[in-house]
């Protein structure tokens, strides 16, 4: 639900959101779900979005492994996004080795992940409208192959 997604988000929590329309938008990564919302309390257009890929075949009921999701604001007092200001943001996302080429040449160096204390810290931010207080998220289910396996989505 994309709407539950935005509120969990602690700019969205910190402030009175008044909903907009939604909308979906085909991608280089597949179909994003976005819908526009307004922070009415500070009169700041923002949109929310949503994709989902990589439908698990083992999964029986074939749900997807991957998500991404988030917002963007723009500046308090200023217009709503307009259509054309979403198409460009949402085709605009790249991950690399999905949407992109990845580059061999280097390897980058990971922060350590949900087990880096600092990493964790900066992502729920705790405070002010940053961040999302309910990161990291546990949206993997387990499920029993029809053989008796027991199958955990990536």
């Amino acid at each position: 639900n994309l709407r539950r997604m935005v509120e969990t988000w602690n700019i969205a929590r910190n402030h009175n959101i008044s909903w907009g329309e939604k909308g979906q938008l085909g991608t280089a990564l597949g179909a994003y779900l976005y819908q526009h919302f307004t922070l009415a309390d500070i009169n700041r257009p923002c949109v929310g979005f949503a994709n989902e890929w990589d439908a698990r075949q083992d999964d029986p009921h074939h749900r997807n492994s991957k998500v991404l999701f988030g917002y963007s604001c723009g500046k308090a007092g200023g217009p709503a996004y307009s259509e054309a200001q979403v198409e460009d943001l949402l085709g605009n996302i790249r991950i690399r080795g999905i949407t992109t080429r990845q580059n061999t040449r280097f390897t980058p160096v990971p922060t350590g992940g949900g087990n880096n204390p600092a990493a964790r810290s900066f992502a729920q931010a705790g405070t002010g409208d940053t961040g999302n207080s309910h990161f990291p998220f546990n949206m993997a289910w387990k499920f029993t192959e029809r053989f008796g396996n027991d199958v955990f989505p990536n």
